[in-house]
């Protein structure tokens, strides 16, 4: 061999060497950049996860307190219930009375209607 052929054997491999470097580079280069897409997605995705969860903490925080607000709503409408169910049966029990009911049927003078209308 002469020194022609080993010095293109020689640039043959460095060239080779070379070629081989500067894909590993590339290839390094590029899954980088996809490696910072993914953590910036992974940031995006995690500040949405955060939202989502402060947003679904609000929202069951809000249940109970209309959860709490219904419930009080329902117990005085229980207790109005049942006050009114005992009025009435104490107005039917003095509209069964003989002189309420003959108080009831007597007529109001005009003066007195006067008087009650205007104080």
């Amino acid at each position: 061999m002469t020194l022609f052929h080993k010095l293109g054997i020689g640039a043959i491999v460095v060239a080779a060497i070379g070629a081989s470097y500067w894909y590993l580079i590339s290839d390094i280069s590029e899954k980088s950049e996809y490696i910072g897409q993914l953590e910036g997605e992974k940031k995006q995705l995690s500040q949405s996860l955060s939202d989502s969860q402060k947003s679904v903490e609000q929202a069951r925080s809000e249940m109970e307190l209309w959860r709490g607000l219904y419930g009080g709503l329902q117990e005085e409408f229980e207790a109005i219930q049942k006050d009114r169910e005992t009025m009435s049966a104490a107005l039917n029990e003095l509209r069964e009375q003989q002189d309420v009911e003959e108080y009831m049927d007597c007529p109001m003078p005009d003066g007195l209607y006067d008087w009650v209308r205007d104080n």
